[in-house]
């Protein structure tokens, strides 16, 4: 039953209802529209674009070339069909659609860009389109801290974030980056300036802390945000081997060195 109740807890959903008539052997097509905007200006032009069902079609057809034209730049042929099904597209849908568009995978089903987890993503489509690796690297430039840690995930509407003392996640964009640049052969990136974050400092005692962090008046070059994580990540104990810190990546080992 659609009773619209919304109350925390529940599932909502949302629903269109409508009645149609049809005669014997009669057919009609239908456009319906589920959508955002940031305005109801944007929202009224998005509607009437879209109004008509051949425009509908034909944005439909658009989106079949760009995902024809990209998921088939990439062919496996194996001695298992189910395994080319897998490899010759659906994955790379997956990653594009799911986890860089949605980023609604299993564990990360909020919306949020996670730091690492999208940096990973991106260098499964270095062969498949670099610039989706190219502009996850400025995003997440530009979610460093001053002091070089990062936001482990953050929303990009609200800008709402976390700040940890996970260890593994600042590494990520220097070793994409180069693998960017190495696989690529563009090398301007590096000296593209991108602002840092400001935020509370984590007390002591504090693991972890959620807050919408300020964009900050200092800039670096892509290539000192990288340098910076390197500096960040860099803490040795007193037998000079390297501290892990907060070691989320590997769950079984997180917080073990978090001391």
């Amino acid at each position: 039953m659609l009773s619209g109740e919304t109350v925390a807890g529940l599932e909502p959903c949302g629903a269109i209802q409508m009645h149609l008539h049809l005669a014997a052997g009669a057919s009609k097509t239908l456009v319906l529209g589920l959508g955002q905007t940031a305005n109801i200006i944007r929202a009224v032009v998005l509607a009437d674009r879209f109004r008509t069902v051949q425009a509908a079609q034909n944005e439909l057809e658009r989106v079949h070339d760009y995902c024809n034209a990209t998921l088939s730049r990439i062919r496996v042929k194996t001695p298992n069909r189910a395994t080319d099904i897998f490899l010759n597209g659906w994955l790379i849908y997956q990653i594009i659609s799911c986890r860089l568009r949605a980023r609604s995978a299993f564990y990360q089903c909020g919306g949020a860009f996670g730091f690492r987890d999208q940096l990973q993503d991106v260098l499964a489509l270095l062969d498949v389109d670099s610039t989706l690796a190219e502009n996850q690297i400025r995003l997440c430039s530009a979610h460093q801290f001053v002091e070089g840690d990062v936001q482990h995930w953050w929303q990009p509407v609200t800008g709402v974030g976390v700040r940890t003392r996970i260890s593994d996640d600042m590494l990520w964009l220097p070793y994409v980056t180069a693998a960017f640049v190495e696989h690529t052969g563009k090398s301007d990136i590096l000296l593209e300036t991108i602002p840092y974050l400001e935020g509370d400092i984590l007390e002591p005692a504090q693991s972890e802390k959620m807050f919408a962090a300020r964009v900050s008046d200092k800039t670096d070059t892509v290539y000192q945000h990288c340098l910076k994580a390197f500096d960040r990540a860099s803490h040795f104990g007193v037998n000079g081997l390297p501290l892990m810190g907060g070691g989320y990546w590997n769950d079984g080992m997180n917080r073990v060195g978090i001391e």
